[in-house]
């Protein structure tokens, strides 16, 4: 489809660009854009934690982002109709879908403040040194 209103091959217009609809709506980037650039922000965190033993301090920025994507998907818990399944006794059950998927990052987001811990005390042994004598 032409953005920019100019006929196509076959024959229709395209959207009009300077309509506020369509002006908004190329200005909003598509859901599988959103999606792809997630999962590759997740992937360079991967790898930044995964060269802890050569890097510690540049590993800490890859747990940082890890712990910013981590919050960001832990908030659809609260946020997502369906997360809760039914309760018992009070207390929720989550979902199979999309309930239990989510409960995964909690666990993530440990390892990753984890990961954070052993790369500052690696990267910055002066700071953990500090930090660890006032408890």
């Amino acid at each position: 489809m032409d953005r920019c209103g100019q006929v196509r091959q076959d024959g229709k217009q395209g959207a009009d660009p300077t309509q506020p609809t369509t002006e908004l709506a190329l200005r909003v980037p598509q859901l599988q854009d959103v999606a792809n650039a997630l999962g590759t922000t997740e992937i360079i965190a991967a790898i930044l934690i995964a060269i802890h033993p050569l890097w510690p301090r540049i590993s800490a920025l890859g747990s940082t982002l890890a712990i910013a994507l981590f919050l960001g998907t832990i908030s659809f818990l609260f946020t997502t109709p369906g997360v809760i399944a039914d309760f018992v006794h009070g207390f929720p059950v989550l979902s199979a879908q999309p309930g239990e998927f989510l409960l995964k990052d909690l666990v993530l987001i440990g390892v990753a403040l984890w990961t954070l811990g052993d790369s500052i005390e690696a990267g910055w042994p002066r700071l953990a040194s500090n930090t660890s004598s006032h408890v």
